[in-house]
Order: C-alpha cells, then structure tokens, then sequence
C-alpha cells in the first residue's frame, strides 16, 4: 500500500475512530420509513393500504415519489395525487425500491467537495441493490427482496463515515490504492479498522435487523464458509457480479475466485436474464431518483 504522511486530519481521524467511531456514525441518521418499508415487505400480511400508511409516514419521501411518478417518464393523461394511486402505478416492488433509494439517499448526500464521491458510492450501491434484487427473484432465495435491496444500498455506508473523518486522506487513499493489497486491508492499515467494521456500526446504532448487519460486515469475504445468512452470500455475491458485469461502471474489473466460480457454473442465458434484470433496475431507479 502507499503510505501516508501522518498529517492532523489523519491522526484526528484515527483518534476518533478508536476512541468514539459511533459518534461520526450518528452523524448519518438513517430514515426510520426505509427500515419500516423494508420491514413491511418481508411480512406477507402487510397490505397496500398499509405500506401506504407507511410510505406517507414521510412528507419529504412521499412528495417525491408523487413528483416521480408524475414526471414525464411515466406521462399520465391526469395527475396522481396520492400514494395509493402512485403505488398501483408503479407497483409494490418499484415503490419499496423508490421509497428505500430516497431515504438512503440522503445519507450519502453532500455539499462539499466529497459530493461526486459520495455520489459514485451510491452508485455502486444502488448496482449492489439491483443486483441483489435480481438473484432473490430470479434464483428465488430464501431473501426478502426490499431487505436485499436495503442491504445491498447501505453495504458500503462505511466508507462515508471514513470519508467524513478524513476527506483529503481517504479521497486520496482511494486514488492511489490499486489494489495492491485488499481495500479492507489498506483501511486497516491507514485507519485501523475499515469500511466493513465501520458499516457495522451503522446498521447497530440505527437497528437494522442482524442479517443485514452481517450482511454488511461481512460483504469483502466471498469466500468465507461461516456465511450462515443467506442474505450474506446475496450480497457478497451481488458486489461481487456488479464489478464483472460492469453495472454503475465503466468498465468489467477482477473478481474473486468463488465468484468466477459461480459465472462459469452458470449458463449464459441463465447469467444474462440476471444481468439484464438488474441493469434495468439499476438504470430505471436512477432516473426516477433524478426525475
């Protein structure tokens, strides 16, 4: 790995990540409504008009998902003006995605210089989601879709408390790390803990469900065997697959053994119907999210 000069915003940064790291946590609120509507989907007695209830629960996420819905994408000859309309517009699966997007999208959100980074975290993430998503349904795991998506959103959140502690450092970390060791080591080593232990303590301090904190934690070790929920192994795999499919980005990058595995284990047409499920997600959330 490069080293670093030990400058103030670095040790500043490595003080507060041993001593207090929850403190720069809860500096991230995640919206209760993504919880809950993620909640919701993974139980089969919730009803629309509940899910309704829930998604108006937030007047900013509600405005927005009335304004997406009335944008010109979908082009209805009259105005939608409820939620109730909007999600049999849009059906359950597209409101739980949309609702959990504009929720966490606010945590990566920022007026700074850390903005198009923070923005190209999302981007993964929401490629992770997407693809998450499309493993569940179309190999129908034992996974709860919107719990998927959620985690498959928040599995890098890490990096957004590493980025807040020590921006010029970490931007800079990002830069010149070219895998010359893992990321998670580099972290370790720059930091003393990473973006994995780090996303952990988010989903602790903000109580998220302990599948999708191990989700989470353990989303950099395809390959180990302890991976006892299967949303685990749906998101490690989901990482993984966005990197080889290039989903979110410009070009296909190396994945780790067990997921070459996987691909050649798989027949083409059985790959490609995944692929394409989950860019079409990937492409249709971003345009409703900027809509």
């Amino acid at each position: 790995m490069n080293s670093f000069p030990d400058t103030e915003e670095l040790n500043s940064a490595k003080l507060a990540l041993t001593e207090d790291p929850q403190s720069l946590v809860k500096l991230k609120p995640l919206p209760v409504v993504a919880m809950k509507v993620s909640e919701a989907c993974g139980n089969a007695n919730v009803d629309i008009r509940e899910l309704t209830k829930l998604v108006e629960s937030d007047p900013a996420i509600a405005a927005k998902i009335l304004s997406v819905v009335n944008s010109a994408i979908y082009g209805h000859m009259r105005d939608v003006s409820s939620i109730h309309q909007a999600l049999v517009v849009l059906g359950r699966r597209n409101i739980v995605q949309l609702a959990i997007s504009i929720a966490t999208n606010t945590v990566f959100a920022a007026n700074d210089e850390t903005s198009e980074f923070k923005r190209s975290i999302f981007e993964h993430s929401l490629a992770v989601a997407s693809v998450a998503g499309s493993l569940v349904r179309h190999d129908s795991l034992d996974v709860d879709p919107g719990t998927a998506f959620l985690a498959g959103v928040l599995h890098d959140v890490g990096k957004l408390i590493l980025l807040d502690a020590a921006p010029q450092t970490y931007s800079s970390f990002t830069d010149q790390n070219h895998l010359e060791v893992s990321t998670i080591q580099a972290e370790q080593e720059l930091f003393g803990t990473d973006h994995a232990a780090l996303g952990n303590i988010f989903a602790e301090t903000w109580n998220l469900s302990i599948q999708i904190q191990h989700a989470i934690s353990q989303h950099h070790s395809p390959s180990r065997p302890d991976a006892d929920y299967p949303l685990t192994k749906t998101i490690q795999l989901a990482n993984q697959l966005v990197k080889a499919w290039a989903i979110g980005q410009a070009e296909p990058t190396d994945v780790c053994e067990a997921t070459a595995t996987w691909l050649n284990n798989r027949d083409d047409k059985s790959q490609e119907m995944i692929r394409a499920n989950a860019a079409e997600s990937f492409e249709e959330t971003k345009a409703l999210l900027s809509s």
